[in-house]
């Protein structure tokens, strides 16, 4: 489902030229959870953007379901990512004014769906992740596993192929953590493609697979 072709990415500064991936092969079944686990700066979270097309690399090629996401005008990857794939993120990113049903409704903002039935599928999901009673609770009124939560509904909201997390339980409890990683779980048997970056060991086992990243290179 997945192809990660001889990739290579860099970030020029004045000074020097920094490589953070280096020749990077990768391939994922749909349908499979996978970690990729590794210290800080190995390259982790660059690869997983890369993938989701939220970033490009400055050699080789990325594929998705066939589809050349490298070759893609911005448009066409807004388009792919609005699609095909769902983000959580370690830090939530939550608009903070809004409640938790709006943020869920957000991606859902330019599709034709009528807006009952985005509020439908909204408070859908809200149920699936365990928010039921918190529809109208803005993130300042939510604990850090609650905001994350929403983020997963938020993520998954738009019925996506692939959900990529990244470090999605680094800023809650290890208790918390457990409970997002069942939700992430659940998910996958219910056929979704999860490709997750992680620091913790204990996490990446419960996948099907870890890719172990170090200095930008897959071990």
């Amino acid at each position: 489902m997945i192809q990660v072709n001889n990739v290579y990415k860099n970030y020029n500064t004045k000074k020097t030229k920094i490589e953070v991936l280096k020749d990077v092969n990768l391939k994922i079944k749909e349908g499979e959870f996978i970690s990729i686990l590794g210290p800080s700066g190995s390259g982790k979270s660059t690869l997983l953007n890369l993938i989701g097309g939220l970033d490009l690399p400055n050699n080789g090629t990325v594929l998705v379901d066939d589809l050349e996401i490298t070759r893609l005008g911005d448009k066409e990857l807004a388009n792919f990512r609005n699609k095909t794939v769902g983000f959580v993120f370690q830090f939530f990113n939550l608009l903070p004014r809004v409640s938790a049903l709006e943020n869920c409704i957000l991606p859902l903002i330019y599709s034709s769906t009528p807006v009952t039935d985005k509020k439908a599928r909204a408070q859908n999901v809200l149920k699936l992740v365990g928010l039921e009673k918190r529809f109208n609770h803005k993130p300042s009124e939510l604990s850090g596993g609650e905001q994350q939560r929403v983020a997963i509904a938020r993520a998954i909201v738009g019925d996506p192929k692939i959900i990529l997390a990244d470090e999605p339980t680094g800023n809650l409890d290890s208790k918390t953590g457990e409970e997002i990683m069942e939700i992430f779980l659940d998910l996958n048997k219910k056929g979704k493609t999860i490709i997750m970056v992680t620091h913790e060991e204990t996490l990446a086992k419960k996948t099907h697979k870890i890719v172990k990243i170090k200095d930008g290179q897959i071990l």
